[in-house]
């Protein structure tokens, strides 16, 4: 069992997956640096080199067993919790892409007449095409918090207009010029 001292009097194991991943990352750099050695005609076995590579290793572990700051700790986890919450709404809207079911938008003109600027218009049938589930999705995401933002200057129906004109008069900005 390998062991980390995290501070002074305190000595913490190191996981398996901390370690997978220290090691993985230390043949990642150990790779890319014998390389640029051996380009100077470096020896990799040389006392400065192995002094080097045993420094790196030493700093691999010590960035991954020191616990974060208390800020970025907490900054890290609410982005976390927001990918997973974002995670979550995908897979509960079932948006996934799949290559059998989706087709390429169609684009057709239907002839206007009675303008002569324009003589067609453009119709795009985009049914099954992959955007229209990820529109549909913000469309679900964003509709209710723009309702809230938007609910004092939108109409619902006609009774809410009339409520909506007899509030705006007992307020007293309905006037001859309004």
């Amino acid at each position: 069992m390998f062991l980390s001292v995290h501070f002074v009097n305190t000595i913490i194991p190191l996981s398996n997956e901390q370690l997978l991943i220290i090691n993985k990352e230390y043949n990642r750099l150990y790779a890319e640096n014998c390389k640029s050695l051996t380009n100077y005609t470096f020896l990799t076995n040389d006392t400065r080199a192995t002094e080097f590579f045993s420094e790196v290793k030493h700093l691999l572990e010590q960035l991954y067993t020191k616990p974060l700051p208390k800020k970025l700790e907490g900054n890290a986890r609410y982005i976390y919790k927001m990918i997973k919450s974002m995670r979550r709404k995908l897979r509960k809207a079932n948006i996934a892409i799949g290559k059998t079911d989706k087709k390429l938008a169609h684009i057709y003109f239907n002839l206007k007449v009675h303008k002569p600027e324009i003589q067609v218009r453009p119709i795009v049938a985009s049914i099954n095409a992959p955007a229209r589930q990820i529109s549909s999705f913000l469309d679900q995401l964003l509709t209710p918090i723009y309702n809230y933002v938007t609910k004092d200057i939108t109409f619902i129906n006609s009774i809410d207009l009339i409520r909506k004109l007899k509030d705006y008069t007992e307020k007293g900005y309905l006037t001859s010029t309004t």
